[in-house]
């Protein structure tokens, strides 16, 4: 947490006027998005720091956006995040009895896989749309600088026909 914004902190808190981490930005974002679904308590300012059971939801994603943070850009995960695809999905990390205690929610990476693939299936279309704007413009060009293949001289007007005479 900090006042300033760094390379790190680059993300501003919802909840309070400090910048925060990538990791800790989502988890907040999800929480704050999950209560306001449900009409729940508002959480409380820095909540992350008052045990209760938005610190342990806040954690979970924590942890799971901090490893999706290696598999995906932040960006198309903050995306995927506020597109229809995540409609109805509010935690990417949910609580597990095992050794790390969280596991990925599977229905949020699906989400974020099918958002990744859509978005590299726009950008293709869109480089493909501009590669064939570049050759119908080269054709064009072509097509202007056609050479005449009847010369002037064979043309016979009137006057040429009269000094011929």
């Amino acid at each position: 947490m900090s006042k300033e914004r760094t390379k790190n902190n680059k993300y501003k808190r919802i909840t309070s006027e400090d910048y925060c981490t990538f990791e800790e930005y989502l988890a907040e974002f999800l929480i704050i998005r999950w209560t306001d679904e449900f009409k729940m308590d508002k959480p409380p300012s820095e909540f992350w720091n008052i045990p209760s059971k938005y610190q342990e939801m806040f954690d979970r994603n924590m942890k799971a956006a901090r490893s999706l943070k290696k598999k995906f850009d932040e960006v198309i995960i903050l995306q995927a995040i506020r597109s229809t695809h995540f409609k109805k999905i509010y935690h990417i990390g949910l609580k597990c009895y095992g050794p790390r205690g969280w596991k990925y929610n599977q229905l949020a990476i699906e989400a974020i896989k099918r958002y990744n693939k859509e978005q590299k299936q726009k950008q293709k279309i869109a480089q493909q749309q501009e590669k064939n704007k570049t050759n119908i413009v080269q054709e064009e060009v072509k097509e202007i600088r056609v050479r005449r293949t009847k010369s002037f001289v064979n043309n016979k007007s009137m006057i040429n026909k009269l000094r011929d005479l």
